[in-house]
């Protein structure tokens, strides 16, 4: 989406904004602030350990794991860190085996949400983890891609 001004955002019915960064910087937080009788809010990381991640968290943190746009602690903790098993760390190979699935069920929502959005009215924020930038082919066409900058504004 091109806007030559600001102007042009507040004037858009449909108001889309994606909130991106890393873990922790204030996503959610900022996204909070919105009126929640106006804005619809979707969280990606919940959307993502809610749906396609949820057979795997719950093999790895147990089925009755809690999960909210508030406390990812699950998904967190099923990513896990690279590092030594005795200390708490993934060996490897299973630390990329998580990534991948993690990064393959980040595509899937982002696939879900855009049609989601299609047929969305009204003012949406979307709190978006910065891995997105992984998963989005920028070498080469990506309908993806182009379906998510057609539809949301990335700040």
């Amino acid at each position: 989406m091109n806007f030559d001004s600001g102007s042009a955002f507040l004037a858009w019915p449909n108001k889309r904004l994606a909130f991106i960064g890393m873990s922790g910087v204030g996503k959610s937080t900022l996204a909070s602030y919105l009126n929640p009788h106006v804005w619809t809010q979707f969280c990606t990381d919940y959307l993502i350990a809610d749906g396609p991640l949820r057979p795997q968290l719950s093999a790895s943190v147990g089925p009755d794991y809690a999960c909210s746009p508030q406390d990812m602690s699950a998904l967190t903790a099923y990513i896990g860190k690279l590092g030594a098993p005795a200390q708490g760390g993934l060996a490897l190979d299973e630390f990329r085996r998580r990534q991948q699935a993690y990064g393959l069920a980040e595509r899937q929502t982002f696939e879900d949400l855009s049609a989601t959005l299609a047929a969305h009215q009204g003012p949406t924020i979307l709190d978006v983890g910065g891995s997105l930038v992984e998963i989005l082919d920028f070498d080469r066409p990506d309908s993806l891609r182009t379906a998510l900058l057609t539809q949301v504004f990335f700040v």
